[in-house]
């Protein structure tokens, strides 16, 4: 998956649709971007994996597989990470901040 991610970011910008569109099955990702200071995660739409996010005491995002991380590390500023449902224009983040696509 990084390899793929770096090839689009270098070939790109491209949309975040357009670069999962290809992606069949069950997955959850991460991809922190040291070159940009950017995070680049996905979610399938098939139910088959999970992911969570929160903000951390200091601000800091958090994000893990395992709700039990982030309910340690987050308090009550976590929420389900949304799944890659057709058509998702934009989702409420665990700070209740309107993200857009």
């Amino acid at each position: 998956m990084i390899e793929a991610y770096r090839t689009l970011r270098d070939r790109g910008p491209y949309p975040a649709d357009q670069v999962l569109r290809g992606l069949e099955g069950s997955f959850a990702f991460v991809v922190y971007d040291t070159q940009t200071s950017s995070v680049f995660s996905a979610l399938s739409s098939d139910g088959g994996e999970s992911l969570y996010w929160g903000i951390s005491g200091d601000g800091s995002v958090v994000m893990s597989d395992d709700i039990q991380i982030i309910k340690q590390g987050c308090a009550k500023s976590f929420a389900p990470f949304p799944n890659g449902k057709p058509k998702l224009k934009f989702f409420i983040s665990p700070i209740k901040k309107e993200t857009y696509f």
